[in-house]
């Protein structure tokens, strides 16, 4: 089923409707190469029409991503990236603490996991909506080699 018709589907069933203004929301978040903020998305909106306010797109990004077409990435920065899933399964998000590079992988690499912390102590995780902070390999390489470079200059200084 087309995303558009998935959004038109869970509208309906919540007694909304498929308004321009969200159809303009939808289709930009279509476009977006990358996950983007909704002061992004906003600003494509507004390249488009002046008449959507900043409101209606966070309502819509709400709604898109309430229905599973959008998926909220929390980057550790001040603002939410959102990432257009479509029809396809949401996934993880492994966030660069260093450089913010985003990674996402699928929630079955996740879920043995999620299964040991529901087991064990009974907590359920929200697969859906998870983002692991951390160091891509890049950045990891880089800090070791800091570390070293520290070391070496730590011991020679000290001989």
């Amino acid at each position: 089923m087309a995303c558009e018709q998935l959004f038109l589907e869970e509208l309906k069933k919540k007694g909304y409707r498929f308004t321009p203004q969200r159809e303009i929301v939808l289709e930009i978040m279509h476009h977006l190469e990358k996950p983007a903020t909704a002061e992004e998305i906003f600003s494509h909106v507004q390249e488009i029409t002046k008449t959507v306010d900043k409101s209606t797109v966070y309502r819509t990004l709400d709604l898109l991503q309430e229905f599973g077409l959008v998926s909220v990435i929390d980057s550790g920065e001040r603002e939410h990236l959102y990432e257009h899933l479509g029809t396809d399964t949401p996934h993880l998000h492994l966030v660069c603490e260093s450089c913010g590079k985003i990674v996402g992988i699928d929630q079955e690499s996740f879920l043995p996991y999620a299964n040991h912390l529901a087991n064990t102590i009974g907590f359920e995780v929200s697969v859906q909506n998870t983002t692991i902070p951390g160091l891509c390999g890049a950045c990891r390489t880089k800090t070791h080699q800091v570390a070293v470079i520290k070391q070496i200059s730590k011991e020679t200084f000290l001989d």
